[in-house]
């Protein structure tokens, strides 16, 4: 039990190197400071609620967690409907100034949700979380729904909620990609991928370093496989979108929200194994009663 905590500490620390190695990356590519300061006004902000949660009763999460996920869920169509557009696309919300993608801080938690709990509940969240991103539309927030579900639904057995959460984004990615207007791609944003390979070997030295630090996190937080699945499917979705056509890259490239909604999915994940070590278990069984979603710190 000892060796799995100090093994699970190394995820967060994992997280914290790749979004370091993606500022740095972006230091390399000549981004504005103000982006490099935001990226780590991120972290700073997410790694504090984590330190925070720690004080929150497990009891209180358990009761408090199916109605975090769904007004967390909702943000994803409200943002639809009162976001700031641009050419009929609204993606965005702005609160003081600020600049927030819902999208991207919300669906990768809902994902790896899911991949703990396969409720009605967890699968409604993520249902309406799809929906806004037909709306919005956004088809790569809605291709990293599907990449997540579809990487859970390979380990063990299909079920009805993960199944219908998983048609249900299949729709929104389809109604989203056919109703999508491409935008100008924003330099550090978009593109930034391509963007490190064209530069040089020492950015895209650095750039291939935050891939691995990004994707290492599933190694170490010893998540059942299907969780650690989901979380690798789904950013590597995010990361392709981007490659793909003018969508963020995250963590290698300017966006606060992407690293809020990264250092999450990898709590959620951490909180997953917590719970299966508590439970006697290496895979979550469907239908598990603990949702201990916000229980993200480690030890």
């Amino acid at each position: 039990m000892r060796e799995a905590k100090r093994r699970e500490s190394y995820a967060p620390v994992a997280a914290c190197l790749a979004v370091l190695s993606g500022c740095l990356l972006l230091v390399l590519l000549g981004a504005p400071m103000r982006m490099i300061i935001i990226n780590l006004a991120a972290l700073g902000i997410a790694l504090a609620a984590m330190m925070c949660a720690r004080a929150v009763p497990s009891s209180l999460v358990r009761r408090a967690a199916p109605g975090l996920l769904l007004g967390a869920a909702a943000l994803v169509p409200l943002t639809a409907w009162i976001g700031a557009s641009t050419q009929g696309i609204s993606r965005w919300m702005v609160i003081g100034g600020i600049t927030l993608q819902p999208t991207m801080m919300v669906c990768p938690a809902l994902v790896l949700a899911i991949a703990r709990r396969r409720s009605w509940i967890e699968a409604g969240a993520v249902m309406i979380a799809a929906a806004g991103t037909a709306l919005q539309p956004d088809p790569a927030a809605a291709a990293m729904l599907i990449a997540g579900l579809l990487a859970l639904l390979s380990v063990g057995r299909p079920d009805k909620p993960t199944g219908l959460a998983a048609s249900t984004c299949a729709v929104a990615f389809a109604s989203g990609f056919f109703r999508s207007i491409p935008l100008p791609p924003v330099p550090f944003v978009e593109g930034a991928l391509a963007g490190s390979w064209a530069d040089g070997w020492l950015t895209t030295a650095v750039a291939v370093l935050t891939l691995v630090l990004l994707f290492a996190p599933a190694l170490f937080a010893g998540a059942a496989l299907g969780v650690a699945r989901a979380f690798v499917a789904l950013w590597a979705s995010a990361i392709l979108a981007s490659v793909a056509g003018a969508f963020p890259t995250p963590i290698l490239g300017f966006g606060g929200s992407a690293v809020l909604g990264y250092l999450l999915s990898v709590g959620v994940m951490i909180a997953s194994s917590r719970a299966s070590a508590l439970a006697g278990s290496t895979e979550a069984p469907a239908g598990s009663a603990r949702s201990d979603y916000l229980r993200f710190v480690w030890s």
